[in-house]
This record gives C-alpha cells, structure tokens and sequence, in this order.
C-alpha cells in the first residue's frame, strides 16, 4: 500500500490511538495496538499530528484566498481583455486553481471531522464521497500542471514566429487545447476513483484503507504527469529565454520593437510566475521523500507543508500581480479605491463655520 499524502498515515494513526484509549475490551486493545504500531512504523514513528499538520482554518483561509484570486483574474479576462493566447490560458489556469481551491478547503472540513473520529459508512458509494476532496485536488492540480505546459510552448512559439503563432495559437484551437487537458486531467481522476473499488474488491473493506491509500500504479502515474510536465515546462522557458535575448539583441523598426517589447513583457511574467511554483512544487516534494528517509528536521517538513498549502493563492496571485494586462487593470481598481476612500475621508473631516 501507497499513502497518498504523507500526512493521512499521521491522521489515521493518530485515531487508532484515539480508539486504543476509548476502548476496554483488552483483546480489542492488542488488536488495536499492533495495527498503531504497524502504522506508527510506516509514518516513521511521528507521534504528533497537530505538530506537523497547520491548522485547518489556515488551510481553508489560504483555499479561500486562492478562490478570491482565481475569480479576479476569470472576471477580468472575461470583461475587460480581448482573446489572446496567452489570456485564454490563464483563465484556464484560473479555472483548475479555483477547483484545487475547493478540493483544499473540503479535504480541511474533511480532515477536522477525521481528527474527531468520525466514521464514514463502510460502503462503496460513501467512501467515493470521501474522496471527493482528493478529487477535486487532483483534477485542478493536474489541469494546472498542463496548462503550464502550454503556456510554456505558447511563449517559445511567439518568439520563433509571429506567423507561425497565429497558425498553432489562434483562438479556438487554444480553447480546444484548454479542454484536452482537463479532459486527460479527467481520466487520472477516473483511475483514482478505480483504484478505489479496486481496493475495495481486493478485502480493503475499511473506508479508512480505501480513503487513505493508493496503489503504486495510480500513484506512479500522478507523479510522472507532474514531474514530466514542470520539467518540459522548465526546458521550453529556457529555450524561450534564449530566443527573446537573441531577438531583443537585434536593430528593428519601431512597429517591430514595441511588439516584441510586449510580449517579452508578457514572457518575462510567466517565466517569473513559473520558477515561482516550481520551488512551490518541488521544495515540498523533495522535503517529503527526505522526511521518509528519516534524513530531514521537524520543522522543515512543517515549513514545506505550509509552502505546499500556499501554492495555490501564491501561483494565482503572481500572474495577477506580473502579467502586464492584468496587473494594469488589477493596479487600475485599486487606485479607484484608494481614490474613493480619500474623497470620503476628507468630505467627512470638512469642517464648517456658522455666520
């Protein structure tokens, strides 16, 4: 059996210890203490979940920021841009960070119902709507990763040709491409999802089991569309860094010097916002393997959880904050606001005289 997250095993072990406490039957105890202590070793013998877990308001306040985020950058895409290439993909960003958001912040209601020992019906049907927490993660999670993918190769492509561009990354074609990978994102969601009756058919008939583990082929899969995807993510910025310092070192008529100005705005954005969440991604990931080989302090397995938690709200508000077109909106909007406030502060401080 293959944990799925590295903080589930703590979370289970830590309600069998809660259940070894309540219970008085002596055989039930050993037989409880030996499934502790099966567990325990797994984990590597971390005995405290709230020390390694933050709390679950954070995690809800951080999926919530993540939503605010998201759906600033859907409305503002949607009203106030045009239909570019790169606009297009990050609404499509937008939309899978908005669906890992409400994954994150189920999986915290989830998660402080399961730190009081609650139950879920030991059938099929029940232990799915467990799940749908690490469903919804996995699906945005994945649509993310893909959509890095393209934003990647959109960007490489505008600087080999501007012609060529316009032919791979017209409108409907970047829609269609949007869909596609939510569309595969769809399909590792639906081999989580029979992984989990497959289990069930195989004797795990504890929801706990089904909810908390995955098979080694599933859970291979996950984590090769994501390495596989961050990484050619990472070799097409490269070689787009490459080409627009190449590009910009050129003489070019004026008309030729503001576009390419603009879009290596653009690219410099994404590229930023991209490094950004590959340390957001990879950090967490490398802390948790060394974490499990027992080679890796407490407090930096915590430090790297709450860095995995701020991935969403932080990649979100990186393309808000750096892409040209919507910081200038997002910038826009905030000045009217300061603006505002100001006129009513000094209207309601105006002092009058009588006579």
């Amino acid at each position: 059996r293959v944990s799925y997250s590295p903080i589930d095993n703590l979370i289970r072990a830590k309600r069998l210890e809660h259940v070894i406490s309540q219970d008085s039957s002596i055989r039930q105890q050993d037989y409880m203490n030996s499934s502790l202590s099966t567990v325990l070793n797994e984990t590597k013998n971390h005995s405290h979940i709230s020390f390694f877990y933050p709390d679950q308001y954070f995690v809800f306040l951080s999926a919530g920021v993540a939503i605010v985020a998201a759906s600033t950058m859907l409305l503002i895409i949607h009203c106030r841009l045009g239909q570019r290439a790169d606009l297009i993909l990050l609404r499509g960003f937008a939309v899978g960070v908005i669906i890992a958001s409400l994954g994150s912040a189920t999986s915290a209601v989830f998660r402080m119902e399961k730190l009081k020992n609650v139950l879920y019906p030991s059938n099929p049907f029940w232990c799915a709507v467990a799940r749908v927490d690490s469903l919804l993660l996995l699906f945005g999670t994945s649509g993310i990763h893909f959509i890095i993918l393209l934003l990647a190769t959109e960007r490489l492509v505008q600087f080999i040709s501007s012609s060529l561009h316009r032919r791979l990354f017209s409108t409907s074609k970047v829609t269609l491409a949007v869909r596609l990978c939510y569309l595969l994102s769809g399909l590792i969601v639906v081999g989580y999802l029979l992984d989990a009756y497959l289990m069930w058919d195989k004797g795990f008939s504890d929801c706990e089991d089904i909810t908390f583990f995955t098979s080694l082929p599933i859970q291979a899969c996950m984590l090769t569309s994501a390495i596989t995807s961050l990484s050619a993510s990472m070799l097409l910025y490269l070689c787009a860094f490459a080409l627009q310092y190449i590009k910009s070192a050129k003489r070019r008529n004026c008309l030729s010097q503001l576009r390419t100005e603009k879009e290596k705005s653009v690219f410099n954005a994404t590229l930023v916002a991209f490094f950004v969440i590959l340390c957001l991604k990879v950090l967490p990931w490398t802390s948790y393997v060394l974490s499990y080989c027992g080679i890796l302090h407490d407090d930096i397995l915590r430090a790297s959880l709450v860095m995995d938690i701020l991935f969403l709200p932080i990649s979100c508000l990186m393309y808000l904050a750096g892409h040209p077109d919507l910081s200038v909106r997002v910038k826009s909007v905030l000045g009217k606001f300061v603006c505002q406030s100001c006129t009513i502060r000094n209207k309601t401080g105006t002092e009058v005289y009588a006579g």
